[in-house]
C-alpha cells in the first residue's frame, strides 16, 4: 500500500511538471495577440455589440498562466453613442482546479474599469439588451452543466449573472459597424465584417473560440480595482457616480462546496461633479450549501461613512434559501450607532430638527420577491424613547404614486420638540400613493387621543388629512407639555379635523385648513380674577353714581379715584384665577388662520361671549369678548343697578399663542356707566326744575291777575 501511494505521488508530481512545462512553452512561443480578432468576432456574434481590444494582449505568470487584455472598449448599442464600458486591464487567470477537474476555472481581475449607464429622454436605457443576452447565455451554459457528468456535482459553479434591471422599452437592434477599418495590433478597432473576411483563410492556424468550448469555462474568482459606474438619467436630468469601486471575491469554488470564503466591496457614491456623498464598504463570509439549497452569509459588516466623519456600522447575518426555485433572503441586522441626519444633510433633504435621527436599531428581515419584510424592528433613539414594529413593502412599487406597504408600530416615551408621547401605536397601510395610519392611539399629557393620519402622495406636494378625538382629559397637562403654564385647566373634550399640504413646515402651516370643536368643563383660567373685578366694577360705579345723585357737593374726582383703587390689580397676575362651569367653542381654519365666532363661557356669576382669530403664520392671538356679571342682585326699584346687571365688561385677549394676555377695558365700562348715570341724573334735575318753574309762574300769573282786578274795582 505504501509503494502504491509513493507511485501515485510521483505520478502526480510528474503531471504537475508536465503541465508547468506546457504553460511555459505557451508563455514563450504563443503570441496572445492572435486571439484579438477571434475574441472580437465571437463577442459580436454572441451579443451584437462591438468589443475592441485597443491595447496589447500579454501572457503573465502568477504563478499560473494568465492572459491580460489592455485598453478594452465596448461600444453602446444604437441609438446610444460612445462607450458603455472601458477597462484599462482585464486579466484572466487559470484556477488551480483546472489542473484536476477537466473544466477551465478562471479568475478575472479588472483594473480601471468604467461602466457608463444611460437612460435617454424616451426612457430607453443602454444596458437592458446586453444584460438580457448575457443572462440567456449564462442560462444555456447552466443547463448544459446540469447535464454534464463532471466531477463537480453542482451547477452553481457557473459565473453568477447580474440581476436584470427594470425592463425599459426595447432598444433598436445594433447598427452594423463600418467595414473600412482593418486588423492591426495597434489601437485601431477591428470590425466583425473585416475580421470575417481577413481571417477566413488563416482560421485553421489560429486558436478557435467557440460556444461549445465556453461551456466548461467557470468563474473561480473576481477582483475589481479602482472601478467606476456612472448613471446619467436624461429623463430626470440627474447624474450619479459610483467610483473608487473595489471588489474582492476569491476562492468562489471553495464557497460553492460549503466552505466559508470572504468577500469585500467598497465604493464612493458621488454627484455629477464626483464629490463624495457617501463612502460604503461591505465585508462578510459566504458559503453555498448544495444539499440544503442555501447560500449563507456570516459576519456581515456594512459601513457608511460621510464627509462629516460620521460612520455608521451595520452588523448581521443572512441566508438565501430555496435557491433553485424561488429564492428567499432572510436574516437579522443591528447597529449601535445609526444616525440618518448626515444622510439627510448630505443629500440636501430638509428635516425637522426636533425629530430624533440617531439611535440603535435591530430587526429581522425577509425578502421574497418583490416583498421586503422587517419584523421585530426595534429602534432605541438616542436620549429619547424607542419604537418597535413590523413593516412589509413591495420593492417594485416604491414611487410616491405606486407605494405599497403595510405594518404596525408601537412607540414609548418619544420626545418630538416640546411634545412628549407616553405611548403611540397604530397600523400603516400604503396603496397606490395613499398612506393611511389608522387607527392610531396616542397617550400623552395624562390623556388618550384617538387619531388618524392620511397622506396623499399622488400630487406635486404631499397632502395630509388629520383627525383627533380626545375625551375627558385635563387640558392643563397638554398645555404644560407645550410650554404653556398656568393658563387653563379643566376636563376637556376635543375634536379636530385638519387638512394641509406642502413640503416644508412653513408650507404646511400656511396651508392648514379644517374645523375644531372644544368643550372644557369645571375648570378655571389663570391670570385674572374676573369675578372680583366685575363685582368691584359694578359696586364702585354704583356707589359713584349714588354720591352724585344723593350727596350735595360730591367730589367726582375723588369718587373716581376711590373706584379705580378697587379695580387695581396686576395683569396678568399668575396667582389670580377665574372658575367656570363650561367653555365651548368651534373654529374654522383656512390657510393657517383660525377663526372663532361662538366662544361661550358660563358660570353662575357671569357669562362670556366673544369671537376672535389665531394667526398661526405670525403667532398672534386676538379675541374680543363681552363679560356680563350677575352676582349683584339689585332691587327692582334701583334703575341704575338693573342697568349695571345688563351692561357687559369688554375684555380683550391678545398676544401670542404661548402667552395670551387678558385685558379688561375698564375705561369703556366706566364711561358707559357714567354716561347712563349722567343721563339719569340730568333727567331728575330737569324734572325738578320744571316743577319749581311752573309753580313760580303760576304764582306770578295769579298775583298779576289779582292786582289787575283790584285796580278796576277801585
Amino acid at each position: 500500500m505504501g509503494k502504491f501511494i509513493k507511485r501515485l505521488l510521483k505520478s502526480f508530481a510528474g503531471l504537475i511538471v508536465v503541465l508547468a512545462l506546457c504553460m511555459v512553452a505557451i508563455f514563450i512561443f504563443v503570441d496572445p495577440n492572435k486571439f484579438r480578432e477571434p475574441l472580437e468576432r465571437v463577442f459580436y456574434k454572441q451579443y451584437g455589440q462591438v468589443l475592441t481590444i485597443q491595447g496589447p494582449l500579454l501572457w503573465s505568470w502568477s504563478p499560473l498562466l494568465s492572459l491580460e487584455l489592455h485598453d478594452v472598449v465596448l461600444d453602446n448599442a444604437a441609438p446610444f453613442k460612445d462607450k458603455i464600458l472601458v477597462a484599462k486591464i482585464i486579466r484572466t487567470e487559470l484556477g488551480l482546479a483546472s489542473l484536476f477537474t477537466g473544466k477551465v476555472f478562471i479568475n478575472i481581475k479588472l483594473v480601471g474599469v468604467n461602466l457608463a449607464l444611460e437612460r435617454n429622454s424616451k426612457g430607453m436605457d443602454n444596458w437592458t439588451m446586453l444584460v438580457q443576452r448575457l443572462s440567456n447565455k449564462a442560462s444555456a451554459a447552466s443547463q448544459i452543466s446540469q447535464n454534464d457528468s463532471s466531477s463537480i456535482p453542482t451547477t452553481s459553479a457557473v459565473a453568477p449573472t447580474m440581476p436584470t434591471p427594470p425592463v425599459s422599452p426595447p432598444v433598436s437592434p445594433p447598427v452594423s459597424p463600418p467595414e473600412s477599418p482593418t486588423v492591426s495590433a495597434s489601437s485601431t478597432p477591428s470590425t466583425p465584417s473585416t475580421i470575417s473576411s481577413s481571417t477566413s483563410s488563416s482560421s485553421e492556424s489560429q486558436p478557435s473560440v467557440s460556444g461549445s468550448e465556453s461551456k466548461s469555462v467557470l468563474l473561480s474568482g473576481i477582483k475589481i480595482e479602482d472601478g467606476e459606474i456612472s448613471f446619467h438619467d436624461q429623463q430626470k436630468n440627474k447624474h450619479y457616480v459610483l467610483d473608487h469601486l473595489n471588489l474582492s471575491a476569491e476562492n468562489i469554488m471553495k464557497g460553492l462546496i460549503g466552505n466559508e470564503t470572504p468577500i469585500a466591496l467598497s465604493f464612493h457614491l458621488g454627484n455629477a461633479s464626483k464629490q463624495a456623498v457617501g463612502r460604503f464598504s461591505l465585508k462578510c463570509a459566504w458559503a453555498h450549501l448544495p444539499l440544503k439549497d442555501e447560500l449563507n452569509f456570516r459576519n456581515i459588516s456594512l459601513k457608511f461613512e460621510f464627509p462629516a466623519g460620521k460612520i455608521t456600522t451595520l452588523n448581521g447575518e443572512a441566508k438565501i434559501i430555496n435557491l433553485s426555485d424561488h429564492p428567499i433572503v432572510q436574516g437579522k441586522m443591528e447597529s449601535n450607532n445609526i444616525d440618518v441626519k448626515p444622510w439627510l444633510d448630505e443629500l440636501g433633504i430638509k428635516h425637522n430638527p426636533t425629530l430624533p435621527t440617531a439611535g440603535n436599531i435591530s430587526t429581522l428581515f425577509k425578502y421574497s420577491m418583490p416583498y421586503l419584510s422587517l419584523n421585530d424592528l426595534n429602534l432605541q433613539l438616542k436620549d429619547n424613547g424607542n419604537m418597535t414594529g413590523n413593516i412589509k413593502v413591495d420593492l417594485n412599487r416604491l414611487s410616491p404614486q405606486s407605494l405599497q406597504a403595510e405594518g404596525d408600530f408601537l412607540g414609548k416615551q418619544l420626545q418630538f420638540g416640546k411634545i412628549k408621547l407616553d405611548e403611540i401605536k397604530g397600523a400603516i397601510l400604503a396603496k397606490e400613493g395613499l398612506i393611511k395610519i389608522s387607527p392610531m392611539v396616542v397617550q400623552m399629557a395624562q390623556s388618550v387621543q384617538q387619531c388618524s393620519l392620511h397622506i396623499d402622495l399622488r400630487g406635486q406636494s404631499p397632502k395630509y388629512t388629520f383627525t383627533q378625538l380626545g375625551r375627558g382629559f385635563d387640558i392643563k397637562h397638554l398645555l404644560l407639555m407645550m410650554g404653556v403654564k398656568d393658563k387653563l385647566e379643566g376636563k376637556t373634550d376635543l375634536k379636530i379635523s385638519l387638512t394641509t399640504m406642502g413640503n416644508t413646515a412653513d408650507e404646511l402651516r400656511n396651508n392648514l385648513s379644517g374645523q375644531t370643536e372644544i368643550e372644557i368643563h369645571q375648570g378655571k383660567f389663570y391670570g385674572i380674577n374676573l369675578i372680583s373685578l366685575l363685582k368691584n366694577a359694578q359696586t364702585g360705579v354704583h356707589s359713584l353714581v349714588d354720591g352724585l345723585k344723593k350727596k350735595p357737593g360730591f367730589n367726582l374726582e375723588m369718587g373716581m379715584s376711590s373706584v379705580q383703587e378697587l379695580w387695581k390689580q396686576k395683569n396678568p397676575n399668575p396667582s389670580a384665577s377665574t372658575p367656570f362651569n363650561l367653555i365651548k367653542a368651534t373654529t374654522n381654519i383656512n390657510q393657517g388662520i383660525i377663526k372663532n365666532s361662538d366662544l361661550a363661557i358660563t358660570h353662575p356669576e357671569y357669562i362670556v361671549n366673544g369671537s376672535g382669530t389665531i394667526n398661526l403664520t405670525n403667532d398672534a392671538v386676538l379675541y374680543l369678548t363681552a363679560v356680563l356679571y350677575k352676582g349683584n342682585a339689585y332691587p327692582a326699584n334701583d334703575t341704575f343697578g338693573k342697568y349695571l346687571e345688563s351692561m357687559a365688561l369688554p375684555v380683550r385677549i391678545e398676544g401670542t399663542i404661548g402667552n395670551p394676555m387678558i385685558r379688561p377695558d375698564l375705561k369703556a365700562y366706566t364711561n358707559n356707566a357714567l354716561a347712563y348715570a349722567q343721563k339719569n341724573i340730568v333727567e331728575d334735575v330737569i324734572q325738578k326744575n320744571v316743577q319749581e318753574n311752573v309753580k313760580k309762574n303760576v304764582e306770578k300769573a295769579v298775583g298779576s291777575a289779582l292786582n289787575q282786578l283790584l285796580d278796576k274795582v277801585k
